[in-house]
């Protein structure tokens, strides 16, 4: 027989991990009403109070049913309609809080918190153009009302448009120099544009103001973790706790530094931490639901964003993340599903459209993906996912020339971006260009040696050089990692069947089959090297199993076929 399978299975784009969701560094603060006195509880007012109580405890469902019997006791009673809106945003049952809004609007058009709330719930729904409208009702009616102000430079800065938003921040501090929650939020819209030390300023300023605000050192933390200061940032946070020792975002916070340090089950625990004092903490599941995908746990990781979307149905992150878990686990069609319900609650969700853009691709619907990516570019240009995406598009319509261009664009952006640089690589060996796709791949593995996809198809490419020796080194360091990790045992056993080594090949063969018998390639890779050492009987016994797996696999037959004809001669 004259044939020997090369399994060269590129890996050419990574979306999964580079576009799971996590909140935002800050969000529009809600505008709360402030209690007086209290009242009797068998009254409009009574019932209202009580529900600020349950309402400070985080208890939000019990909140809804007080201000519920206030509306009952007295259906214009504005603050209880205000506050029920709250209660049920904080619920993330956005379109329920907004009826809310819209009926305290009724009794007062000019109502400022219902206005601003109203377009925070908005904000959160991915409306941005529409929450703007409901801020700039608020500021029309009360020019010099901050909150409003506060909150729209965060829907500002969520649409890119930081030097709009630096300008609301420039009119509250000339309305209240001291307004210390807007330094809190004008330092997280430093630190979303990258400009950490002017971030760290603002920060500093928050805590100069009021020393004993969380929220300060929170953010203080988030930026010098940002700035990998690891040490600084968990001081930062063990002051909040000092603070308060129940504020669930230090514990979120420490968590986020252990999983950036790689430390998935120490993150964990503080994930944890953050959640037994909040148990409806979305950033925590959400976080803990990623610390698991770190770890390969796809059961436990669908378990967190099944618990948020149980509290929170309208939390576009959760959606997503479980779409990229089902992905993950093998099932696009669910995944898809998954993306487009984010989507159906956040139009211009960037991550969910290029997630299903990324699975579109997969799929040879090249034309749908397109419209996926050029949306999500058109509500920001300067997003390097959305590069990446158009040059993998790209790339599988045999247009290298434009896909690098896009890689390149996506390099601009981030220069250190794996992704963009592994599928560079990839586009220069489909042209045969392997030393300088060896070059972007190299260049991967400077900044993370660790990363798998660039040594891998560095191994590919050395091996279509020949550089057999080489390429085996590659596929081993991959295995150092990951011992069952089955696409490098495969070329592994491939290169050195190659080259003669047919013993160590099957050894790599029987790995994948011991650890996924369901793989076909293991079946047929080793069939193929059995055949080579005239073992016909055993290599039948593989294509068999291999039948099992695929039984219309016509090119299995044949080879069976052929075998059977050789073990007659034999």
């Amino acid at each position: 027989m004259k044939f020997f399978l090369i399994l060269l299975l590129l890996i050419t784009s990574i979306f999964i991990s580079s576009c799971k969701n996590r909140e935002a560094q800050n969000m529009p603060t809600p505008v709360q009403n402030t209690p007086s006195e209290n009242s009797q509880n068998e009254t409009a007012e009574g019932w209202f109070y009580k529900g600020k109580d349950f309402d400070k405890q985080r208890n939000y469902r019990e909140s809804v049913k007080c201000y519920e019997k206030s509306v009952e006791l007295d259906p214009n009673y504005i603050k209880s309609w205000h506050n029920k809106g709250l209660a049920l945003f904080f619920l993330g049952k956005y379109d329920e809080a907004i009826v809310c809004f819209d009926r305290a609007l009724q009794i007062d058009p000019n109502d400022l918190k219902s206005l601003t709330n109203r377009a925070l719930t908005l904000h959160h729904k991915g409306k941005y153009k529409e929450a703007l409208e409901y801020y700039n009702k608020a500021i029309k009616a009360d020019p010099n009302y901050i909150d409003a102000w506060n909150n729209m430079a965060l829907t500002l800065g969520d649409m890119g448009k930081y030097d709009e938003a630096l300008g609301c921040y420039d009119r509250i501090f000339k309305i209240d120099p001291g307004y210390v929650t807007a330094r809190v939020n004008m330092g997280g819209l430093l630190h979303k544009a990258r400009k950490y030390e002017d971030a760290l300023k603002s920060f500093n300023k928050a805590i100069e103001l009021n020393p004993s605000l969380p929220d300060a050192w929170r953010g203080k933390g988030q930026t010098l973790a940002e700035q990998k200061k690891y040490k600084e940032a968990l001081l930062c946070y063990d002051k909040a706790l000092e603070i308060d020792n129940s504020y669930p975002y230090a514990f979120f916070g420490k968590g986020e530094i252990f999983r950036e340090q790689g430390n998935y089950e120490e993150s964990i625990k503080y994930y944890d931490k953050a959640i037994e004092f909040d148990p409806e903490c979305r950033e925590a599941w959400n976080a803990k639901g990623i610390a698991y995908d770190k770890l390969g746990k796809y059961d436990e990781e669908l378990k967190c964003y099944d618990k948020i979307i149980e509290f929170a149905p309208d939390y576009a992150s959760a959606w997503n993340n479980r779409g990229n878990v089902f992905n993950a686990m093998g099932n696009p069609e669910e995944a898809i599903k998954c993306f487009n319900k984010a989507l159906e609650i956040e139009p211009d969700f960037l991550d969910s459209l290029i997630n299903k853009g990324a699975i579109l691709v997969n799929q040879g619907k090249s034309e749908e993906a397109l419209k996926c990516c050029e949306r999500a570019l058109k509500i920001d240009p300067e997003n390097k996912h959305g590069w990446l995406l158009k040059g993998e598009i790209s790339s599988n319509g045999g247009q290298y020339k434009e896909a690098m261009k896009y890689f390149d664009i996506a390099l601009k952006i981030d220069p250190k971006f794996n992704d963009a640089l592994n599928n560079k690589g990839t586009s220069l060996s489909k042209q045969g260009k392997y030393e300088e796709a060896i070059k972007c791949y190299d260049m991967a593995l400077a900044n993370n040696p660790t990363f798998i996809p660039a040594l891998y198809n560095k191994a590919n490419a050395l091996g279509k050089q020949n550089k057999a020796e080489e390429a085996i080194k590659c596929y081993d360091k991959i295995l150092a990692f990951n011992p069952s990790y089955s696409p490098a045992l495969l070329n592994k056993g491939a290169e050195l069947g190659m080259n003669g080594h047919l013993d160590e090949a099957i050894k790599c063969f029987d790995k994948v089959i011991e650890t996924n018998p369901g793989e076909i390639n293991g079946w047929i890779s080793k069939a193929i090297a059995l055949e080579r050492q005239k073992k016909y009987k055993d290599a039948i016994d593989c294509l068999n199993h291999a039948l099992q797996i695929e039984p219309g696999n016509n090119k299995v037959r044949t080879m069976k076929n052929e075998l059977e004809e050789a073990l007659k001669e034999h």
